[in-house]
């Protein structure tokens, strides 16, 4: 019995933990990391959602042009509105601004006689909120937009 005790002791005695400072030196790495990390990713959604608004003019811009090649026996001009374009099913009904997830008005427009010049080509309105123009080198790049305009 005593060889038994002996060996528990001697087990509990080598037994190991982590300090109280060890501890805290971990939740002060985890908490300098986090620091770091978290502006960064917020600034990589915000990227990301003025992305898919471009990228949400662009496919309002293409929808135009179909709807001009059709009605203007393959002539790409004029001016069309995003009420326009669902009405006639070039685009679907319930358009959404990806950066802030409100809708589009109808008054969204696209000017394709702006497509070889430097004015406005995409007006995207956002109901009850930006209204924000791109150009046609804007839309190509796949950046831009000018809110508040």
């Amino acid at each position: 019995m005593t060889l038994v005790m002996k060996r528990i002791q001697r087990l509990r005695e080598e037994e190991k933990g982590i300090t109280l400072i060890e501890l805290l030196a971990v939740i002060v790495i985890i908490g300098v990391i986090a620091a770091i990390a978290v502006p960064i990713i917020t600034g990589l959604l915000n990227d990301t959602r003025a992305n898919a608004r471009t990228a949400t003019a662009n496919q309002i811009m293409e929808a135009a042009k179909l709807r001009s090649i059709a009605q203007q026996n393959g002539v790409i001009q004029g001016t069309h509105t995003l009420a326009d374009l669902q009405a006639e099913n070039y685009m679907q009904t319930g358009t959404t601004d990806p950066k802030t997830d409100s809708p589009l008005a109808g008054s969204t427009s696209v000017n394709l006689d702006n497509l070889s010049g430097t004015g406005t080509v995409v007006t995207l309105v956002v109901q009850g909120g930006d209204t924000v123009s791109y150009t046609a080198a804007e839309l190509r790049a796949g950046k831009g937009g000018n809110a508040g305009k």
